[in-house]
């Protein structure tokens, strides 16, 4: 091995220094360069006090060809790379169960220990034999006729007792097994028993009183039944579903006073008059409302006849249909002219 200072780089060897960098657990040392692989491993276990029995394996890396990995150096490889060792890796394999035994290709690998099996017969070997002394034990010993009878009168005998033993029992048991049960159930009642003797013991409550019949209010009974009101009400309820809008024309009592107004069947007679007067500018105190209804007189000639509608009751009940002809009648004041010549177009 060639060596140089990092210090001073010209601080180097000029020949090869048969030493080499041995490295083992993370403590590296310099040893004197062995020449064969069984030396090698003598002075490696001598300054580290590694166990003769325990394998050594050496590796190296510092060469181009292991391409940064450990390759190992084996026995026979040994002597012809020698002279080219400068820093090796040690590995202890501990014990001979490590290595592996040459097996046949189609087994896998076994672990090997001779010195295991060694011992494992010799305990064999030294163990006692307890079968023999157990099978001596077990010898039968032989019986004369006279024994064995004597043996199978006592066996007969006691089967007989045990038996006779056991049936009283069971006539015991089955006996005594209602009076069990029945004290039983005294001691510990069931639920429902319990339920039952509970809802007994309570007193009856008494029958809820019947509800006084609910008088009718003052204001309902003597509220008058008015079958205009009652009228109104059904004719409202019957057309509230179709409660639209619709015109209808109105003509005052003055020559310009006509108009077309928008009403519903449900607004009352009244509210519509109301409207009208204020339209009119006319006092709706003395004012009436008249529908105009067509019909002919015996020459077939049309005439207008004026029914008067009440303030309280529906347009819808008064018969008032879209595009009908309504006119404002004042209390007191003179009709002019006739009512068909009112409402020409």
């Amino acid at each position: 091995m060639h060596i140089s200072s990092r210090i001073n780089p010209r601080t180097q060897s000029a020949e090869d220094v048969p030493v080499v960098l041995v490295t083992l657990g993370g403590k590296s040392k310099l040893l004197p360069r062995p020449s064969t692989h069984k030396e090698m491993q003598r002075l490696v276990r001598s300054h580290y006090d590694i166990d003769a029995q325990a394998g050594l394996q050496f590796e190296v890396n510092s060469w181009d060809i292991c391409e940064g990995q450990n390759v190992e150096i084996t026995e026979a490889a040994y002597p012809h790379l020698v002279a080219l060792l400068d820093s090796v890796f040690v590995i202890v394999a501990q014990g001979q169960r490590d290595r592996v035994m040459p097996t046949p290709s189609a087994t896998p690998p076994l672990l090997g220990d001779d010195e295991l099996e060694d011992e494992r017969t010799v305990q064999e070997d030294l163990a006692p034999n307890h079968e023999e002394e157990d099978q001596s034990d077990r010898t039968p010993k032989v019986k004369s006729d006279a024994e064995e009878e004597d043996a199978l009168a006592e066996s007969a005998s006691e089967e007989d007792a045990l038996a006779s033993a056991q049936g009283d029992n069971d006539d015991a048991e089955e006996n005594d097994a209602p009076q069990v049960q029945q004290a039983i159930k005294n001691e510990f009642p069931s639920h429902r028993q319990q339920a039952r003797e509970a809802a007994a013991k309570k007193p009856a409550r008494p029958a809820p009183a019947p509800a006084p019949a609910r008088a009718k209010p003052r204001a309902v009974a003597d509220r008058p039944d008015s079958s205009a009101e009652s009228s109104r009400m059904a004719v409202a309820a019957a057309s509230s579903d179709s409660d639209e809008r619709f015109n209808v024309q109105v003509k005052g009592p003055g020559p310009n006073d006509k108009a077309d107004f928008t009403t519903r069947r449900g607004h009352l007679v009244g509210k519509v008059l109301n409207g009208v007067c204020k339209n009119f500018k006319l006092d709706v105190k003395h004012a009436k409302l008249m529908l105009l209804l067509p019909d002919e007189d015996e020459d077939g000639k049309p005439l207008w006849h004026e029914c008067e509608l009440a303030n309280d009751e529906t347009i819808g009940f008064s018969g008032v249909k879209p595009h009908s002809r309504l006119i404002v009648r004042i209390e007191g004041a003179e009709e002019d002219g006739d009512e068909d010549e009112e409402y020409e177009d």
